[in-house]
């Protein structure tokens, strides 16, 4: 038994252990005595008192802490153990649960190797909130609209100029509402579901506001949309412009004219240079969405080397209406496209696939149903381009543009197009 002594003395701290307490090998070891020598009792408490003597409080007491003892010292089929000095954290660190003991080792709970990480579930971004109409809104140096034919004016807003295009206390105003929700949501969807640049736009009110026409009538509306003037931004229409009287004042010198395709090349050749080929295909994907972008080359252009859509408020209204635009984008766009043009629409349109339609407002947001359906419609029919040309032109080079590129996805998606019409029609009985 052990000797009286090591119950009395209390232990030295861990850190002062090898020391203070030498290790005496002669005191530990084990000695031999007959079974008849007398051994003192076991002393439970500081006190020097045997059990018996303990009072029924300090009895249960003890008996509580026993049986804990034991329970604690039972194997756990759950857990594992790692030694401390690899457990331990540093005292800033926050943890999840506190360092039990100073022991030589740590228990912690090990997770089942089974158990898979729960799915995070797609969010839709909600948007609503900027549909609030923001009052008090001081506009300076108002001017009339020489370009375009919404209604509504130019003004200073905070130093800035700003677009505006009136909707309320105007003739027609819950169509021109509706017309300006759908701008609005498109011009988010772009942003957030492709990755496009817009500009910074809000809906605000004026009091007793007006605005000259066309015609030079002052005309009552109090509510706008004000879309804030990109610095730096220059619309497609215009580049288109100045590289094709570059290039005619180059072969002007050279007393030669300029081929129709070299004017082509020359302006994509211009555009790649700034927004590369993911831009364009940014371009395209967003035209399969919104027939603004291939209609007006006016809504659509680059600031400081980065693709922007200032205007999108004309989208399809229907599934059919959507795949049967969408053949029509490679051709309306007046772009050459590229294999590496298909690539990035492709990789564009499996990232859109992990996300949700922006909600915005009931009136205009995409049924979750329709966009997964048209994103994965354009995505076969954007691999099965790839496929043919790659199947069929071997050797044409992935970054070169080719008419033969167009071609192939225009053929694609009406072929998708037919064969959503041919499903969608109700069969003849016989």
């Amino acid at each position: 038994m052990r000797d009286k002594n090591n119950f009395k003395r209390k232990l030295p701290h861990r850190s002062t252990y090898h020391t203070v307490n030498h290790y005496d090998q002669k005191r530990h070891s084990s000695s031999k005595k007959s079974r008849d020598e007398h051994f003192d009792p076991f002393i439970f408490s500081p006190e020097m008192m045997d059990f018996d003597q303990l009072t029924p409080t300090q009895k249960i007491i003890f008996l509580l802490g026993l049986g804990i003892a034991i329970a604690s010292c039972i194997p756990n089929q759950n857990i594992r153990i790692v030694d401390t000095k690899q457990a331990l954290l540093p005292e800033s660190h926050n943890r999840f649960f506190a360092p039990q003991s100073f022991n030589s080792t740590t228990v912690v709970p090990t997770p089942p190797s089974s158990q898979a990480l729960p799915s995070v579930p797609l969010v839709a971004k909600d948007l609503s909130s900027n549909l609030q109409l923001q009052m008090g809104i001081q506009l300076r140096d108002c001017q009339s609209k020489s370009n375009g034919v919404s209604a509504g004016k130019i003004c200073l807003i905070q130093g800035k100029k700003h677009n505006l295009k009136a909707w309320g206390n105007v003739d027609g105003a819950e169509d021109r509402y509706s017309n300006i929700l759908l701008g609005m949501h498109n011009l988010y969807f772009i942003k957030e579901n492709i990755g496009i640049s817009i500009p910074n736009i809000k809906l605000i009110y004026e009091k007793n506001g007006k605005y000259v026409s066309s015609v030079g009538q002052k005309v009552r509306a109090e509510k706008y949309l004000a879309s804030e003037f990109v610095e730096d931004f220059n619309n497609f229409k215009d580049l288109s412009r100045n590289y094709t009287r570059t290039v005619i004042k180059a072969n002007h010198f050279r007393k030669s004219t300029a081929p129709y395709l070299e004017l082509e090349e020359n302006i994509r050749e211009n555009i790649i240079e700034q927004i590369g080929e993911e831009g364009l295909a940014k371009l395209a994907v967003a035209g399969t969405f919104i027939q603004d972008l291939v209609m007006n080359n006016g809504n659509w252009g680059i600031a400081n080397n980065t693709l922007v859509v200032v205007d999108a408020d004309h989208s399809p209204q229907s599934l059919e209406e959507y795949l049967a635009e969408a053949t029509k984008m490679p051709r309306n766009i007046n772009l050459g496209f590229s294999i590496q043009t298909l690539e990035h629409m492709a990789t564009i349109y499996k990232e859109m696939q992990q996300k949700l339609p922006i909600r915005f407002h009931p009136k205009v947001d995409f049924n979750v149903e329709d966009y997964q359906f048209l994103v994965d419609q354009y995505l076969i029919s954007t691999n099965q381009a790839l496929e043919k040309l790659k199947a069929t032109y071997p050797d044409l080079p992935s970054d070169k543009p080719s008419k033969l590129v167009n071609k192939a996805l225009s053929d694609a998606f009406r072929n998708q197009f037919l064969e959503y019409i041919l499903n969608s029609s109700p069969q003849v009985k016989a």
